[in-house]
């Protein structure tokens, strides 16, 4: 995080028994669950967008998510969980997601999120959400260290024919 950068949301998670595998680690699927309900904490009381009221008319999918898991979490271990957008463009978000534990990092990961309506559609951010994202908005790593090369992930997608990553920004009905 650079200095210009507003603080992420943060949120604790004690590792209870149901997140741990037999030997006695958090099994990764759980690390998933922490991350959706840091996600939900943040739209409920960063942007005061509730998931029970947000997903009345729409949905908020996570349509791409990359993690690196550095260290194991045991029974008992407080995680200290951060989420921050990186970018908000017409129907997505981009957030970068971070767990540790006494300092050590445990995961990262990176995420993009989806705004749609019922019928599956991307439709633009409600301005209240977009507002109140821009306040928490962070600048991604990749553009802090080289602004102009592009990230191995875009040059990578290219070498590889796949899609561009937030074609829902471009999507009208």
């Amino acid at each position: 995080m650079s200095e210009s950068d507003p603080p992420p949301f943060t949120l604790e998670q004690k590792v209870l028994f149901k997140h741990c595998d037999p030997a006695g680690i958090v099994f990764y699927p759980r690390y998933f669950e922490m991350m959706n309900d840091l996600v939900e904490a943040f739209f409920d009381v960063a942007l005061g967008a509730p998931f029970e009221r947000l997903h009345r008319t729409h949905s908020v999918p996570t349509v791409t998510i990359r993690s690196t898991f550095h260290a194991p979490s045991r029974h008992g271990d407080r995680l200290a969980l951060a989420v921050a957008p990186t970018r908000i463009g017409g129907a997505s978000m981009d957030m970068v997601i971070s767990g540790s534990c006494g300092g050590e990092a445990r995961f990262d990961a990176a995420l993009t999120l989806v705004h749609i309506e019922r019928n599956g559609r991307p439709e633009r951010w409600p301005d209240a959400i977009r507002t109140a994202a821009s306040a928490h908005l962070r600048a991604p790593e990749d553009d802090r260290d080289a602004p102009d090369t592009p990230s191995p992930q875009r040059a990578d997608r290219s070498r590889r024919g796949l899609p561009k990553p937030h074609q829902a920004d471009r999507r009208r009905p």
